[in-house]
């Protein structure tokens, strides 16, 4: 039997234990075990001060973000304050497309049946820990990371799932791209089938996996049909906020079965 530690975070971020989110307040771990503490400041704000606590009193943790577990249960109490220690949190870096990337092809058909191709063995969509809400829209997906592949993102086997393109931001950490399918089949639609029907002032919602009470909203300032290959005109949406969130799908099929449009939208935090 383990020993715990419970986390107790004043302000705007989180803390992740060892690399997950533990389902409740607190995490059992081993005495002697290496614990890493990974901080996640929310957007404008910083960490203050990381401590670990047992009743033979408390040890700062602030800069080396680690201790090693005690045979005693532990507290860790971290303080989220208003402002950065640098300027990269209020102006991350910004993210665009390049001449010559494709769009996402987020559509199967929804008039005939089409064989789905085999998976690469190499290609994996990883877990982000993170999932998008969208009442409106009837979303309630999953975010996995899609890998930048031979000048293109392959979407294929996202199935209900949301993309998040590599190179873009976790939502609220700078611009963040995320991406899904209208149809899955002829019988089912996919996680961004509706999507078109959003309105400027509509809300989103992203959550953190583990974190019920970490729910980032994000309002909608635009909602455009762009052609398949206007890289220009979604950098444009993108840009217009440096901490964007933009989803993308497809729209207008044609007769032999692919897309001729895109569908964005385009959100900022609240």
């Amino acid at each position: 039997m383990g020993y715990s530690i419970a986390l107790n975070i004043k302000g705007n971020g989180n803390v992740i234990i060892n690399g997950a989110v533990p389902k409740s307040p607190e995490y059992l771990t081993q005495p002697g075990t290496t614990v890493s503490l990974d901080v996640e400041p929310n957007p404008g704000y910083k960490l203050s001060s990381l401590t670990y606590t047992t009743d033979s009193g408390s040890v700062d943790v602030t800069q080396t973000k680690s201790f090693i577990m005690p045979a005693a249960d532990v507290m860790v109490d971290a303080v989220f304050v208003r402002g950065t220690d640098d300027q990269s949190a209020d102006h991350p870096e910004l993210f665009r497309l390049e001449k010559g990337t494709a769009l996402p092809k987020t559509g199967f058909s929804a008039a005939s049946q089409q064989r789905m191709p085999e998976k690469p063995l190499d290609l994996n969509y990883k877990p982000v820990s993170y999932a998008l809400q969208i009442p409106s829209a009837y979303v309630d997906a999953e975010i996995v990371l899609v890998p930048f592949l031979d000048g293109e993102y392959p979407v294929t086997w996202l199935d209900d799932k949301a993309g998040l393109l590599e190179g873009s931001a976790l939502p609220g950490k700078g611009q963040s791209v995320l991406t899904g399918h209208n149809h899955l089949n002829t019988t089912e639609f996919g996680s961004f089938a509706s999507l078109n029907g959003l309105k400027k002032g509509d809300r989103i919602f992203v959550s953190r996996k583990g974190y019920s009470d970490k729910i980032q909203i994000f309002e909608v300032y635009a909602n455009m049909k762009i052609s398949e290959n206007d890289i220009d005109a979604l950098n444009r949406l993108i840009a217009m906020d440096p901490f964007s969130l933009t989803l993308i799908t497809c729209e207008d099929e044609r007769i032999e079965g692919s897309y001729a449009n895109r569908r964005v939208i385009a959100a900022r935090p609240l």
